[in-house]
This record gives structure tokens, sequence and C-alpha cells, in this order.
């Protein structure tokens, strides 16, 4: 199908299969393209690697989804912003292509390999655009994935699980704490990785009701406070806060006492949320003790070092600013590079990593990216030559 779709671009382009390696012989960016293995690449009888696909696109003047025979996302790509300030158009063009790069890089990985394995989303019923509605759906879908009101361990990876969304934590530009971009059954939803660990969280839980109930139509524009103005937003900071953290947890865990400034750090870390996202929490349900407000104030920088005491603040700080990407596309990814199957730029694509020569010295030496399990050290060897070149 990838080579009908070339022959069909080529046709409208005017250009013989002469034409065509040789415009690619001449830029000499991509070695093997000639005029021989084109004709087999449109004949079917010669697969076509991604970085022969992008030199193809470029100067066939397409893009490599159509190519590959999909639709341009760009143009019908919905999308939902969380911004301190009204974003630049230079911006959201911005985050829209970088989400566009992923979904296609998604829909390449599935034509090419195979498609990521999709789940049936849950029916959710008609919720009410208000506070009340975030609260409602919070409490539907911590039934529905039955977990009752425990903390959430890896909120990434359950989205990814049960909605088949991507999940990136990335450095977003200045002012954008996230977003959730939509095209019709593809879904993937970005976190600035420069925030706290616990903001975070809150924008991912924030994005996710976005996702459940596909309402990216809007860049929302945070209050001086940092909350939510509009109805639909104040609607996923409260799906976010109920999500994370249920009443019931809550309650539980204070019992019949008020929450003092050491107990809203403890709460904090055990539902991974920020401190001021916590004590608001407590605040709306009445379950601070008095004074709590400003002694958070004062000893903030002590609160949070001693938030750090209770668990991974070290890496957590460590991981701030760098990039995390989706776990299911990246290990399809590595593993279709690791088989020869696509090259190292959709690689770059995917993870966000733009130096080529880095990302090749971490694939060969880093085990916290990826290394694939081998069956003796001369297939590891073999490997490690293949991702160095």
């Amino acid at each position: 199908m990838i080579g009908e779709q070339i022959k069909r671009v080529r046709n409208e382009r005017n250009l013989s299969l002469r034409s065509l390696s040789s415009l690619i012989k001449n830029r000499g960016f991509v070695d093997g393209l000639s005029y021989s293995a084109v004709q087999r690449i449109e004949s079917g009888d010669r697969k076509v690697a991604t970085h022969e696909l992008a030199e193809l696109a470029d100067v066939l003047g397409t893009s490599i989804a159509t190519l590959i025979g999909s639709r341009d996302r760009s143009a019908s790509l919905s999308l939902a912003a969380r911004v301190s300030e009204h974003p630049s158009d230079g911006t959201l063009s911005a985050v829209k292509a970088r989400a566009v790069e992923v979904l296609e890089a998604q829909d390449l990985l599935g034509r090419l390999i195979e498609p990521l394995r999709t789940r049936q989303r849950p029916e959710i019923p008609n919720i009410p655009v208000s506070r009340a509605g975030g609260k409602m759906l919070a409490e539907l879908m911590r039934d529905e994935l039955q977990l009752g009101i425990a903390p959430i361990a890896n909120l990434a990876a359950l989205i990814e699980d049960t909605f088949s969304a991507l999940v990136f934590k990335e450095p977003l530009p200045t002012g954008t704490s996230g977003f959730c971009a939509i095209d019709d059954d593809v879904a993937v939803i970005f976190v600035n990785s420069t925030d706290s660990a616990g903001r975070q969280n809150f924008t991912l839980a924030h994005e996710f009701c976005h996702l459940i109930l596909r309402d990216v139509d809007t860049v929302e524009v945070l209050g001086q406070s940092g909350g939510a103005m509009s109805k639909k937003e104040g609607r996923a900071d409260d799906f976010a806060a109920h999500f994370l953290a249920p009443d019931e947890a809550l309650l539980s865990s204070l019992g019949k006492s008020r929450a003092g400034a050491i107990d809203v750090v403890r709460l904090a870390h055990r539902f991974s949320m920020s401190l001021e996202a916590m004590r608001i929490r407590l605040r709306n349900l009445t379950l601070l003790a008095p004074d709590v407000d400003d002694e958070l104030r004062v000893g903030r920088r002590r609160f949070a070092e001693l938030g750090g005491l209770m668990g991974d603040y070290h890496a957590e700080e460590q991981a701030r600013g760098k990039r995390t990407p989706s776990g299911r596309l990246t290990e399809l990814v590595l593993s279709a590079f690791h088989h020869g199957q696509v090259g190292i730029g959709l690689v770059a694509a995917v993870t966000g990593e733009r130096d080529l020569d880095q990302l090749r010295s971490v694939l060969r030496g880093s085990e916290a990216v990826y290394v694939p399990d081998f069956a003796d050290a001369a297939a590891l060897s073999e490997w490690r030559d293949y991702v160095s070149r």
C-alpha cells in the first residue's frame, strides 16, 4: 500500500522513476534509493525504511502521513491546553506540531510493524459542566477502574492502559502546564516536566478528564490564583482533585482530627499532589487546622524538604526538565529499531531526542532506556554494533 501511495504522489507530480531517483541522488542525504530501489518499493517487492520515507516525502513535497495512506492530522487535531498566560500563535503551532509528530509516528509504526493494542472505552453518562460534575466523574471512573480509595501509583500507565492514549512528560513552552490532543480514535497527553512532580500529576489528571469527555476545544488561561476560570476547566480541576485523592481516603487518613502542616505534607506525598493542591483540597473539605495556611506559607521550603524525606524526592527532582516518553510507544519503536524495521529517526520522533549522536549513545549504554534480552554475548555485541552505526 505504501508503494502504491508513493507511485500515486509521484505521478501527480509528473515525475518519472528516473527523475525521482535523480533528485534523491543529487540531494545526497539518503543512500540506497536508486531507480531500481524505488521501482521495487512501488511494486511492493521491497520494504521502505522510515528515514527513506522521510526523504521521499520531502522530495515529493508531501508528508509521511500521505505516503503511508493516513490523513493529515494537523488539520483535524482538537486541542485543549492549560497555560498561565495566553499563548502566542508560535507556541500553539509548536504544541500542535509535536502532537502531530507523535501521532504520525504511532500511525507509521502501526502500519509498518503492528498497531498498538486498543481498549474499549467505558461508557460515560452526561456529566454536568460544573465542579460537581468533576467530582461525579472522578467517582464514576474510580468505580469503573476498580481503584477503591487507594492512591494511584502510576497515573500515566493507567491512562495508557485504560484509554490507549499516549502520555509524554517533557519540557513545554514557558507557561504551558500541559495539553491533550485528540484526532478521531487517537489521543496524546503532554505534561510539562519542568513543573514539580505533584503539579505534573495534577495536570495529567486534569488532562485525563478532557480525554474521557473528549472536550478538547479550548485553551484555558489560568487565573491569578492558578485556578481554572471556565466551568469546563473547573470541572477538570475538580475531577483531578477527587480522582487523585477521594474524600473518603482523606477522611480515613485523618480520622477525627484536622490536618496540621505535617499532615498536609504527608497526604500530598501519599496522593502524589503538590502541597498547594493538597492544601486547597483539605480546605474545601473543611479539614484544615487553624493557622495551617500561614504555617505552610512561611515554611514552604522547609515543608517541601520534609516531603522529600518521605519518598523519592531526589529522583523526582533529577527527572524534572527531562523527557519521559510514552511507555507503550517507546517499547514498540525500540523493539522495531532493534529488529532493523525502522531507523533512528523514528526513535528520535518518539523520544523527542534530537541529538542523534546522543541518542545512539543512550541506546548503546543505558539500560534505563532500553536493552533487549539476548541469548548470548555475541548477539548483544552485534546489536550494539548495529545501533552505533
